[in-house]
């Protein structure tokens, strides 16, 4: 239940050998050296037996193979070695492009369906390589994972797109599946973007997202034709190879080794697997280099007792023959690798897991240690990939930092079905203590510019055999915010997955009450260690959902420091979404228990830091009322919050959150004095704005310094001091464009264009302003914004 500390992707382990090392191709595949630890595995990516198509899984496998997004990149083709035929497919697809660049504009959306393993992946991944550098736009890779419990639905993976794809912040996201598809449509509209949608279930889910008019190509995979007469499309349904192919299929796989095969046995038993592409690659692996009878294969093949889940399409005859095919394969294992092939089905997506996570999972060492190989995860992965039972689903690049597997979703219930019920249980906590140290370790090291304040440590106990990461409530930041949002994005769909696991409320869940208090405490723990994230990139409305579902959790458990700090998570997303009533409740709850009786490893200066932050984010939700009622009473009492947050702030020595509130601060005496004409408390107020940013620059948080700049600007244009106020813009272009703000960039060239209009400057000054503000408003998806400036410019450019 217990592994090491450590980041899943946190350097050179297992590192890819340099030089010609690199690697070596024959007709058997591609070999690779991997170092674990002092021990190098040779890994071998077996060439796709794919005449008709892919069938297995690396990138290229089947239904949930793949996490949603690749980011920015496709995965790796199928082998040109092994990837024949399909001709006629490929020249459907080419001339969809063709007639896209004849019309120049369009999109097309290519279709392909067909069984489970018959290679539409594989096919899919072929045409996008061949034809991306006609395309100048993103690139996108996504598993919607159409035949999996954890599959994301339209709107989830709309929010995905906008995100990921568009880079448009979470605040600007909408909730609704109509306004995303509209502004997904928008961001597109006059690109060109090429789109693979894998493992799709139903075809009206590629409906909604669509891109708009431009250049776009987008090949979609499925099992089923459900929904697809929905779409202007183009189907094509792909067959598994006929006899003459997959004959060919398999001596591509197997190389030399198939020289000696006896022809007509292994035409019977390819026959009896329904022609599977990877049926065939499996059963290449398993009699390549060894001296399996190929008799005693044919005859084990007759034996099944079930038929394969995942093979519908297939007679109840090549269903059987392909179970029992996979059954000869494992059988062949050692009974340690047995095991872990077992356990790695349990993966939540099955797919695009790294060294350490497979050892998290089945509890070895991701390094060799002594000469001990087979504790070794290694060893067990490249057996397994070997047989072709696992596959290599990206070597280390500038998009992965280690090597990752997947299974092809026909193999995964049939490993699931193989695990024993005692081990369920420690081989999952196993799999999520791994992905909660990694989150923590990275959101701690880009603290507190994630969060926005230093959180209390109320951690659940632990049992001893778990020590605590250390993470201190003033540490330095040791890594930039950006570099851990982009960690984030790259295994988002990793530690929701694992979240979905730990909100589990299965039969086996309520009969073991010990298991389910197990998984509400990971519940807990996951959800706070990516609080950071959820709230920089959203969507909002899902990360409220996971806080609520977190502060359910720590209830069931009777953990009050627990809640208190997901009800402060809460109420922070509910404001952001300007559910102000529904934010002050939680905050409220929150401030209350921290200033009530708690348990003694929660420390008093702890204690006085989770009340001060329920108060600071209090106050902020009466100042955004304040502003849209121009309540004075508001921001008074937003004041005397801010005032009681100050006070402890100071008592606990917290730099942040003294120049988050002395900020909030300085925001409702400003108002204050503006409703009552008061320059001297406007004054005031403006002190407390340089307090605050001086405060940023001491703890580092450059972000905070930005967000104070444009403040300043804010409030002195408010109070017409509109030259000075565009200084504050001005300063704030440079440092915004260094920590990679666009939203605050694009504030500042809004508020310069209003400053440059009222001070008299020419109109050319003013319309480049607004250009810019547009522009970057545009990209962001602030659409608000940008239908404001745009009103402003038409007149600008009609004057």
């Amino acid at each position: 239940m217990n592994v090491s500390p450590g980041a899943e992707h946190g350097g050179p382990h297992p590192s890819l050998v340099p030089g010609s090392r690199y690697s070596q191709t024959n007709k058997a595949g591609t070999s690779f050296l991997v170092q674990h630890g002092d021990m190098e595995v040779n890994y071998r990516v077996a060439e796709r037996p794919q005449e008709m198509g892919d069938g297995q899984s690396t990138d290229a496998g089947g239904a949930g193979s793949q996490p949603l997004f690749t980011n920015d990149f496709l995965p790796c083709p199928p082998s040109r070695a092994v990837f024949t035929g399909r001709s006629q497919e490929l020249a459907a697809i080419r001339a969809e492009v063709d007639r896209l660049e004849r019309e120049r504009h369009g999109v097309a959306v290519v279709v392909l369906w067909g069984m489970a393993g018959v290679g539409k992946t594989a096919l899919a991944l072929t045409a996008a390589h061949e034809l991306k550098g006609r395309f100048q736009g993103p690139k996108e890779f996504l598993n919607l994972r159409g035949y999996s419990d954890t599959r994301p639905t339209p709107t989830e993976t709309l929010a995905a797109l906008l995100s990921q794809v568009a880079k448009i912040s979470a605040s600007q996201i909408p909730t609704g599946q109509v306004e995303r598809a509209r502004l997904w449509r928008s961001w597109t509209s006059g690109r060109q973007t090429l789109l693979v949608l894998d493992n799709v279930q139903d075809c009206a889910h590629v409906q909604q997202v669509l891109p708009g008019d431009g250049k776009h190509l987008v090949l979609v995979t499925t099992r089923h034709r459900t929904g697809l007469h929905l779409l202007d499309c183009t189907p094509l349904h792909l067959e598994p190879p006929q006899a003459a192919d997959a004959l060919r299929m398999f001596h591509q796989a197997a190389g030399q080794d198939a020289d000696h095969i006896e022809q007509d046995a292994l035409a019977g038993l390819l026959k009896q697997c329904g022609h599977l592409p990877l049926a065939i690659r499996i059963l290449a692996a398993r009699l390549r280099g060894s001296s399996a009878d190929l008799h005693r294969i044919l005859a084990e093949t007759s034996q099944a007792e079930s038929p394969l889940q995942g093979l519908d399409d297939f007679c109840s005859s090549e269903s059987l023959a392909v179970s029992a095919l996979f059954e000869a394969s494992y059988r062949h294992l050692p009974r340690s690798t047995q095991r872990v092939f077992r356990l790695l089905g349990l993966h939540p997506l099955g797919s695009d897991f790294s060294v350490r996570a497979a050892a998290a999972l089945s509890g070895l060492s991701p390094t060799l240690v002594g000469k001990k190989r087979e504790s070794c995860i290694g060893t067990h992965l490249q057996r397994l990939c070997d047989a072709s039972l696992l596959d290599i689903v990206a070597l280390p690049s500038a998009h992965h930092a280690d090597v990752s597997y997947t299974m092809h979703d026909l193999l995964v219930p049939f490993a699931r079905g193989k695990v024993r019920p005692a081990t369920t249980h420690k081989a999952i906590d196993g799999m999520l203590d791994h992905y909660w140290r990694t989150a923590l370790e990275r959101s701690a090291s880009a603290e507190p510019s994630l969060t926005r304040h230093v959180r209390p440590r109320v951690e659940p106990h632990q049992p001893p055999s778990r020590p605590e990461p250390t993470a201190g409530n003033n540490a330095p930041v040791t890594s930039s915010r950006t570099e851990a949002l982009a960690w984030y994005q790259r295994h988002r769909t990793h530690l929701l997955a694992c979240l979905d696991i730990a909100r589990l409320k299965d039969e086996a869940r309520r009969k073991d009450k010990e298991w389910s208090d197990c998984l509400d405490l990971w519940t807990i723990r996951l959800t706070s260690a990516m609080a950071g994230p959820l709230r920089s990139h959203g969507p909002w409305d899902q990360a409220a959902a996971r806080h609520a579902a977190a502060a359910d959790a720590a209830r069931r458990l009777g953990d009050r420091p627990a809640l208190a700090v997901a009800l402060n998570d809460l109420g922070i997303i509910n404001r952001l979404r300007r559910l102000h009533n529904d934010a002050l409740k939680a905050l409220s709850e929150a401030e209350l228990i921290f200033s009530g009786e708690l348990p003694d490893h929660i420390t008093p200066e702890d204690k006085k830091l989770g009340q001060a932050n329920a108060l600071n984010e209090q106050a902020i939700v009466h100042n955004e009322e304040g502003i849209e009622a121009n309540d004075e009473g508001l921001f008074r009492r937003a004041a005397t919050l801010l005032q009681r947050a100050l006070a402890l702030y100071h008592t606990i020595g917290d730099g942040i959150g003294t120049a988050n509130a002395t900020k909030n601060l300085a925001v409702s005496l400003f108002h204050v004095g503006l409703l009552q004409q008061d320059a001297r408390l406007r004054d005031t107020a403006l002190r407390h704005l340089d307090t605050a940013g001086e405060g940023y620059k001491d703890v580092g948080d450059e972000l905070g310094v930005v967000e104070v700049l444009n403040h300043r600007g804010i409030l002195l244009e408010k109070a017409g001091d509109r030259r000075e106020a565009l200084a504050d813009f001005n300063s704030v272009l440079e440092p915004a464009g260094q920590v990679g703000s666009r939203l605050e960039l694009a504030k500042a060239w809004d508020g310069i264009s209003r400053c440059r209009e009222t001070i008299g400057s020419t109109s050319d000054m003013v319309v480049q302003a607004l250009e810019m503000a547009a522009e970057i408003y545009a990209e962001i998806g602030a659409t608000a914004a940008r239908q404001q400036v745009a009103a402003r410019l038409i007149r600008f450019r009609r004057d």
